[in-house]
């Protein structure tokens, strides 16, 4: 598998996070169905990471690649999810950022925030939980086991956002704020972080 992501730190800690622990966790067993990932952050934008994807698929024989990328002020995310779809990669997309995947771990969300209220929202819950001592920045790494025992919830409050959006008939990324799509690809790991 491959990943690439969007973010320089934020996402690409998150899941290079994953990686150590699936790693930590078959080290010393016999592995019959082992996942193998490799995790690369671009700092480019949406469609520049479906291309950078691209060639790296082209390049090597992964058995599935992922692209993880935010809206932010993107004028090309939709275009981006579709082209990425039509070459056949799969996408764990966020609208607006990625840390509203961290923040599903412990609260619904459900009705648009600017980045500001997000990572204030994200602050408190990190804080409460002892997780981080200040208000949280790019800068702080929110890692996998920082959030594992949130992790049920946060899959659940996901899937029911997404279900509602199916429900209105609302399918255009862009329209869908706030809504995320990491829980597929955390979902395909599943197996192997559980």
């Amino acid at each position: 598998m491959l990943l690439i992501t969007e973010g320089m730190n934020t996402e690409k800690d998150y899941f290079s996070s994953i990686k150590d622990h699936i790693q930590e966790r078959f080290k010393s067993n016999l592995i019959i169905d082992k996942i193998d990932i490799d995790l690369e952050g671009t700092g480019r934008g949406t469609m520049e990471v479906v291309k950078y994807a691209l060639k790296a698929k082209n390049r090597n024989t992964y058995s599935d690649v992922w692209v993880v990328f935010d809206r932010d002020d993107f004028t090309d995310f939709d275009e981006a999810i579709q082209r990425a779809s039509d070459e056949g990669l799969s996408v764990a997309w966020s609208n607006r950022s990625f840390e509203l995947w961290f923040l599903l771990h412990f609260q619904n969300v459900t009705s648009p925030m600017d980045n500001r209220m997000l990572t204030d929202r994200l602050s408190s819950h990190l804080q409460q939980h002892g997780i981080i001592d200040k208000a949280y920045s790019k800068s702080h790494k929110v890692l996998y086991n920082d959030l594992k025992s949130f992790l049920s919830d946060a899959l659940v409050r996901c899937e029911k956002l997404m279900e509602q959006y199916e429900k209105d008939r609302i399918i255009v990324p862009s329209k869908m704020d706030p809504a995320t799509t990491v829980h597929q690809l955390i979902k395909k790991l599943l197996p192997y972080i559980d």
